[in-house]
């Protein structure tokens, strides 16, 4: 063999493994948002787990496809039961089990909670390059401002809302739910940082235009979910004044934020 067929031969050869170390064949995760992650980007074939509430309508958005798959409560033993090469995880979370998986040499990717459009499109491409699919990656994020910039369209900007739930808690300022409304050129009601208690009194001085609430919530027969049916909030904001989320589309970062951005957009258009 000729030096010149010799050199082509070892180029595929490092080309073709550095594509295999760019795409981990098993992949779990362990944290509700990046089991969605895992969901949108990743053929069925390379998911060898996800996380327990994956499957619960409530909170995971992908929560029929995940039903395909095993579920893990995060633990170390089990998880390496399943010998995936990569596993995600959560920045702040089950850090005894990520510090057991990386002594056993097992990689782990941690997520960052985005805060809105940006963080989100940087953390799509930040796991795609870490999965190997990166143009996969790229066109989610792209599909995703596209449908955002055409529900900015829609919308009469300067109205403002109140994103309410069950045992009185409110959406503030740097939560997905107020990135959804500086999307639409809106303005949160809530004012303030963050998930916050925030009282009915509070929420009927506010005088949104229009209120929030979560749609798997406000139907539960619960009294944490009895307040969205309060009768002063009946009478200020009646069912053209209410918009109805699921609590799915803002508790993680993905490319579905774009699904709630529409929502928004469609019950406060021209109103």
């Amino acid at each position: 063999m000729n030096r010149r067929r010799l050199c082509g031969l070892w180029a595929t050869l490092f080309v073709a493994s550095s594509a295999a170390a760019a795409e981990p064949g098993r992949v779990a995760s362990i944290n509700l948002c990046t089991d969605q992650l895992a969901l949108a980007l990743l053929p069925p074939e390379r998911i060898v787990s996800l996380s327990y509430l994956a499957t619960d309508p409530n909170v995971s958005y992908f929560h029929a496809r995940a039903r395909a798959f095993p579920t893990n409560r995060a633990t170390a033993e089990e998880l390496l039961q399943t010998k995936p090469d990569l596993v995600l995880a959560d920045r702040y979370a089950a850090r005894p089990t990520v510090a057991m998986l990386e002594r056993f040499g097992i990689d782990v990717w941690r997520f960052d909670q985005p805060a809105g459009v940006d963080g989100i499109v940087a953390e799509l491409e930040r796991l795609g390059a870490a999965l190997g699919v990166e143009d996969r990656a790229r066109q989610l994020a792209a599909d995703m401002r596209t449908r955002i910039a055409t529900a900015r369209q829609q919308v009469t900007p300067g109205a403002t809302i109140a994103f309410f739930h069950p045992n009185s808690w409110a959406s503030g300022a740097g939560t997905l739910a107020d990135a959804a409304l500086a999307e639409l050129g809106l303005s949160n009601a809530v004012g303030s940082a963050g998930y916050q208690s925030f009282s009915l009194e509070r929420l009927l001085a506010t005088r949104a235009d229009f209120l929030a609430i979560p749609t798997d919530q406000s139907a539960a027969f619960s009294q944490a979910a009895a307040v969205l049916n309060h009768p002063a909030i009946v009478a200020r904001w009646p069912s053209n004044r209410r918009i109805e989320l699921a609590g799915n589309n803002l508790i993680c970062g993905g490319p579905f934020f774009a699904e709630a951005v529409e929502k928004i957009a469609v019950a406060t258009a021209l109103k």
